[in-house]
């Protein structure tokens, strides 16, 4: 049995009704800044390949290949700087929004993220012809020292690595932006902060950030290293030169866009997978409709946490409600 038939028997998490679709609805583009500080890196290594050897053609006739690539978010960003740009990925879901979604040069298919060999055999890769491999907002779910051995013994040295990846968002209030720690980041913010953050964006972050805590128990992949922006990886054991770049990002969302990216990840839908007859009968509460709940009740806009409103309006409600929200994006660039 090969990785991939064996893959097939393992539970898919962003395999619950609608849930692939959602991701890739609600998740956030990756920012034009970082989307050019990857291209731009990977054009300057080709160019000097190619004045170097005359083997290596400019990076538009090279390929790109996306491991872990979820619904394509991020290989549909490369497709138009690549001739090919090739997307693996363990959920059939997900892939299968991937293809609906494809803008033309872009191939999908259900591989183990380690099987590269076998990958490329199936797609008809030369590893030569690769210029960039990216493992966007994946390798918390990853080994990385097996896929970094397994990268490194099929890739040669020109090929250049991206580890992708971005932090949950955060609700700005003022103890958040007057935080020293993130002093570095907001000063590279795209966006303008208020002035004054009510009191209430305090209760707001704070309730934001308790639904991972009542749902620990449910996430499966490593929270730490995504949180340490995946800085505990040992790079350095498989790759001689990295560079490290962030882009945050200050943008306006709704209410209801942080409650929809919140249903949209693998430990919500395992809890609620869990609980869902509890949670009708109102025995469990669910973390994510407390936080609305809360926020809505704050906002005034329902006259308690059990107010019976119905969907359609309750959705209007939670659109209705804006808050400015840090997104933290991030790459570290690898070759040898």
């Amino acid at each position: 049995m090969t990785n991939r038939e064996s893959q097939r028997d393992k539970q898919d998490v962003y395999g619950f009704q609608n849930q692939s679709k959602l991701y890739d609805d609600i998740r956030p583009e990756y920012p034009a800044e970082l989307i050019d500080y990857v291209i731009d890196y990977v054009t300057s290594r080709r160019a000097a390949s190619f004045l170097e050897n005359n083997d290596r053609g400019p990076i538009i006739n090279s390929r790109a290949l996306d491991i872990a690539c979820g619904t394509g978010l991020f290989t549909r960003k490369l497709a138009p700087y690549f001739k090919e740009v090739y997307g693996i990925d363990c959920s059939w879901k997900q892939l299968e929004v991937a293809k609906k979604r494809d803008t033309g040069n872009q191939h999908y298919a259900k591989f183990d993220a380690y099987d590269l060999e076998q990958m490329n055999k199936y797609f008809g890769i030369v590893a030569n012809d690769v210029a960039l491999i990216s493992i966007a907002t994946a390798m918390h779910w990853l080994d990385f020292d097996k896929l970094a051995l397994a990268l490194t013994t099929v890739y040669p040295k020109e090929t250049t690595v991206a580890v992708i990846g971005y932090l949950p968002p955060k609700i700005l209030n003022e103890q958040l932006v007057t935080c020293k720690s993130l002093t570095e980041s907001l000063k590279s913010v795209n966006g303008v902060l208020k002035d004054f953050y009510p009191k209430k964006f305090d209760h707001y972050h704070q309730l934001h950030e308790d639904i991972h805590k009542s749902l620990q128990k449910y996430i499966n992949f490593d929270v730490d290293c995504l949180l340490t922006e995946y800085k505990t990886l040992p790079f350095d054991k498989f790759y001689s030169n990295h560079e490290f770049k962030r882009v945050s990002i200050v943008k306006t969302n709704t209410l209801f866009d942080l409650v929809e990216l919140k249903r949209s990840t693998s430990y919500y839908q395992l809890f609620r997978n869990d609980h869902l007859d509890q949670i009708r009968k109102c025995s469990v509460a669910d973390p994510v409709e407390e936080f609305a709940n809360a926020v809505l009740l704050t906002e005034g806009l329902i006259d308690g946490i059990g107010n019976n409103v119905d969907n359609d309006n309750r959705i209007q409600l939670m659109k209705s409600v804006k808050l400015d929200t840090l997104w933290t994006f991030f790459v570290h660039i690898l070759h040898n």
